[in-house]
């Protein structure tokens, strides 16, 4: 699971697995002067710097975790020229088996589980007295359209799906979401341990947006 983060200057900007690592790749590959780390952000920036300012994009949890089960479903037909209604639900099977159950939040990636999020959660939230680097979080909606300006930056953020690419994904979203039968949004269907992971976060971003630590772009 990649996660990136780039760097220029004072302005760190991260992308989590499936939650805008190819954007934030591009970044660096389209804008001269930014440098990009791949996970291991510690080694990248220093924590402790004051006048550091990260900012960190969020995906609602129920998308990024379907879009993490497609992006599996991808990779098995990586090499097959013709992908068939039927091989996308049998392959739906199959990974059910091995992978995931429709409304189990199990392997789901969230967005704390990394060297700054943890940092972030432990030091830096609600934490009056903290004097080092300034984290930011924000709807991912807003990305493309939204930070640059608000960081005053002339720099291209792009939405980074080739057509090929994009197509498959909008095949493979619909037979899964037809296999799911929208279970994932009917809450008589979840069980509690789901429903509680799912409270927590949301509790957690309930709290974070209330804080300064949250861009409303709105």
């Amino acid at each position: 699971m990649s996660s990136r983060i780039v760097v220029k200057d004072n302005i760190c900007i991260v992308g989590l697995y499936k939650n805008a690592s190819q954007s934030v790749k591009q970044i660096a590959k389209q804008n001269e002067g930014w440098k990009i780390y791949e996970d291991h952000f510690k080694q990248a920036i220093n924590f402790n710097d004051s006048n550091l300012k990260v900012f960190i994009p969020v995906r609602d949890e129920w998308e990024r975790h379907e879009s993490a089960l497609i992006q599996d479903l991808m990779q098995l037909f990586n090499k097959v020229l013709s992908v068939t209604d039927e091989d996308i639900d049998q392959a739906i099977v199959e990974l059910r088996k091995k992978r995931f159950d429709a409304i189990s939040f199990s392997n789901h990636p969230d967005h704390f589980t990394n060297d700054i999020g943890e940092f972030f959660l432990n030091n830096i939230l609600l934490n009056d007295k903290w004097k080092g680097m300034q984290v930011y979080y924000f709807d991912l909606n807003y990305f493309s359209s939204h930070l640059a300006d608000y960081l005053n930056l002339d720099i291209k953020i792009p939405h980074n799906n080739k057509v090929e690419d994009l197509n498959m994904k909008v095949r493979i979203r619909n037979r899964l979401r037809n296999e799911w039968n929208n279970e994932h949004i009917n809450k008589v269907a979840q069980s509690f341990y789901t429903l509680e992971k799912i409270n927590c976060r949301n509790f957690i971003w309930n709290q974070i947006k209330k804080t300064k630590h949250w861009i409303n772009f709105n």
